[in-house]
Formats: C-alpha cells, sequence, structure tokens
C-alpha cells in the first residue's frame, strides 16, 4: 500500500496525478484484460522497453551533470559564477542519483515475535520468494513491502492500528499482498525505472514555482525560467507514465491474485473492505485520545475495536454505490477499490496455501498485545503534534 487519498493535506506529485488521469479513460478496459487473463506474471513488451530505455537517458544526464558540475569547478575556480554554476549542478546530480530508502522504523527481534515472522516466512515460500529481512510495526493504518538501504534489504511494514481489525487470514492476505511486491514486476518499483521516474518527480517538485509573478523583474524572469523547465519535466513525466501504468495496475491486481492464493478470496475481499476504514481512522484516534485523556487507563485499541465493527456495514453499503466511481481508490497508483473486489471475485481459489491455526493466532495476538501500550502512546503523541499543527 502506498500513501491514502484521504488526507486533505496530501497534495498528489506529478506521478500521482497523470494516474488518476489514465485511470478514468483505462480502468474498465484494463479490469476487463485482467479478470480474462489466465497468465498476469509480468513479461517483457515494448512499452516497458521504452521505460527501460527512457530511465538509462535519465540516469546517464545524472552523470554528465555530476561530470559537468566537477568540470566546471576546476575549470572556473575560484571565480562567483564557476562556483555558483558548478554547486547547482552538483546539487542536481545529488538530487538525480537514485535515492535508497531509509528503514521507516525499529525492526521487531525475531525472537519476539517468531508466529509473526513464521507467517512471513510461510507466505514467502508459498510466493516463492526470499523471506524478510525484518518487520516493522509502526502507529499507521496501512501496510508496505520495501527495500531499504545500499543492500536492498527486504523489510515489511505493517500498521498495528490495521492488524487491530483484521482476523487472521485476512492478516495472511494483506501479508501476501504486500510481499507479492517483491516478485509482481511492478516497473514503478524497480531499482532503474522507478528510481528514473521519481527522479523526474523530485526534479519537477524542486523547480515548480509557487509564486511567479513578483514586483521584482528579475525574480520574475527567474521563476518563469524555472516554470518552462518545470513544464518540461511534467511532460517528461506524462510520458514515463503513459508507459508504465498499465505494467503498474496490472502489478497491483497480480498482487491481490497471490493473495488469494495463499489467503483466500473472502479474506482478500473483506481486507479491502476494512483499508477503506481508513477514512475514519484519524476521527475515531481523535475521540479516543480525548477520552484518554480525560479518563486514565483507558485502551485506545479497545476505543478503536468497539467502533469499528459497527462501520464495515455502513463503508460496505456505500462501496456498492460509491466504489464504483473512479476516484474511489485507497491510493493514486492503485486501480479502484471497486475493480479489484471484482477482480478478487472472479479468482477461484478453493483452498488457501496459508492457513493460521486457533493456537497461532492467540500467540501472533499475544506478540502484538505487547507493543498496545508503545504505539498507542505515539498515536496520541502524534494527534497533538496534528492539533498543535492546525
Amino acid at each position: 500500500m502506498h500513501r491514502t487519498l484521504h488526507r486533505q493535506n496530501h497534495r498528489l506529485n506529478a506521478w500521482e496525478s497523470f494516474c488518476l488521469t489514465i485511470d478514468q479513460r483505462l480502468n474498465q478496459g484494463l479490469l476487463d484484460e485482467v479478470t480474462r487473463a489466465s497468465d498476469l506474471r509480468p513479461s517483457w513488451n515494448l512499452s516497458k522497453i521504452l521505460a527501460l530505455l527512457f530511465a538509462l537517458t535519465i540516469h546517464t544526464l545524472t552523470l554528465v551533470l555530476l561530470y559537468l558540475g566537477v568540470m566546471i569547478l576546476i575549470r572556473y575556480w575560484p571565480t562567483f559564477f564557476g562556483i555558483l554554476f558548478g554547486l547547482a549542478f552538483l546539487l542536481l546530480a545529488f538530487v538525480s542519483v537514485p535515492h535508497f530508502p531509509r528503514l521507516p522504523g525499529e525492526i521487531a527481534p525475531r525472537q519476539m515475535f517468531p508466529t509473526l515472522y513464521s507467517l512471513a516466512d510461510r507466505v514467502a515460500q508459498a510466493l516463492g520468494i526470499t523471506p524478510v529481512e525484518g518487520i516493522v510495526i509502526d502507529a499507521q493504518f496501512n501496510a508496505s513491502f520495501m527495500r531499504v538501504g545500499f543492500r536492498r534489504k527486504r523489510i515489511l511494514c505493517l500498521g498495528l492500528p490495521l492488524l487491530s481489525v483484521l482476523d487472521s487470514q485476512e492478516i495472511v492476505a494483506l501479508t501476501a499482498h504486500e510481499l507479492a511486491h517483491d516478485r509482481n514486476g511492478d516497473p514503478a518499483r524497480s531499482l532503474v525505472t522507478g528510481s528514473a521516474l521519481y527522479s523526474l518527480v523530485r526534479w519537477h517538485e524542486a523547480l515548480c514555482p509557487y509564486n511567479v509573478v513578483n514586483r521584482d523583474l528579475l525574480h520574475t524572469l527567474a521563476m518563469l525560467f524555472m516554470l518552462g523547465g518545470a513544464n518540461m519535466l511534467r511532460l517528461g513525466i506524462w510520458l514515463f507514465s503513459h508507459l508504465v501504468w498499465r505494467d503498474s495496475q496490472r502489478a497491483e491486481y497480480l498482487a491481490d491474485a497471490q493473495a488469494v492464493e495463499v489467503g483466500g478470496a473472502p479474506a482478500v475481499q473483506s481486507l479491502l473492505g476494512k483499508m477503506r476504514l481508513s477514512e475514519l481512522f484519524e476521527p475515531l484516534v481523535g475521540r479516543a485520545a480525548r477520552d484518554l485523556w480525560k479518563t486514565k487507563n483507558r485502551d485506545l485499541f479497545e476505543e478503536l475495536q468497539s467502533s469499528l465493527p459497527q462501520e464495515p456495514q455502513r463503508v460496505s453499503a456505500a462501496m456498492t454505490a460509491s466504489d464504483q466511481r473512479l476516484e474511489a481508490k485507497l491510493d493514486a497508483t492503485h486501480p479502484p477499490t471497486g475493480f479489484r473486489i471484482k477482480f478478487v471475485q472472479s479468482r477461484l481459489v478453493r483452498t488457501p496455501q496459508v492457513i493460521l491455526s486457533f493456537a497461532e493466532t492467540e500467540c501472533l495476538e499475544t506478540e502484538l498485545a505487547a507493543l498496545k501500550p508503545s504505539i498507542q502512546q505515539r498515536l496520541i503523541e502524534q494527534y497533538q503534534v496534528w492539533r498543535e499543527y492546525l
């Protein structure tokens, strides 16, 4: 999963905006295609080859910027303009270099969470991939898979608030969907193509001016120059988006299909429905946090669990009408939730490959319960900061 759309303070970048624009024209056709397809595994096609060539061009440009920056500094040192332009080129090269994601939090020790790691290992084995090297449990109503650092370590991130509203088989399905991103061929996540795409996005955000017209003529001219460069980069992002969109969306459907095989279609379908509760998560945290300030020794997760069971029926009823709209998505780069549910319903898997026993479920709940006090404190602190910011 990625950043969700329901946050009002989240401004979409150019890549996310183009994904939404393309969605409105091509989503139904792609759903029909993946529903009929017998094999969703990634394969080479013209768009993927062109995207790879485009990405290599972007990375080559990074090397050229680095070379120009060094040569200008050497040749024109120590003149003012030599230093200025040399450092400017080096700064652009630094921004363009593929940045490896950092570890988003503290890794949960395997010896303290043996059931959780055993589940991740079983899911990885069912998917035919290398087991994760660490699991991070955070305070988000979300989950993700990433490769961090220069060594590209496989890290699974699971939000405890999300886990607290899922049953055991839904947790299996969630783990399977996230780990499937390690092998589903999403070009937007790959080291070469994905890093080039986000280099363009970073360039665009760095150059795009917020205030063009100014009383200072030189300032206005500089802003117009930056705006022209930003528009050229936006054109490049538009081209890149059209090259990788279909393969990126198919990769999400493939992750859903693999989650169905590992965890079962009912679990994936109910998981997608509960993920929609992210829209209700922050208000629930706010109400529970205010109660906690008034009354000590209250359990935030009990507050959430006592509130959320009433919501799935509300959400399910609304989904039949609203989730068919193209904007009803968990994330700007994901297919619409209603389309994903239709796709999951078309996958016939009689027996899931991974099923948690009652004893394993109890052990998993015990392991996660140990983190609730610290995660609860973090949620309350985040809510306080959010209130102060407003």
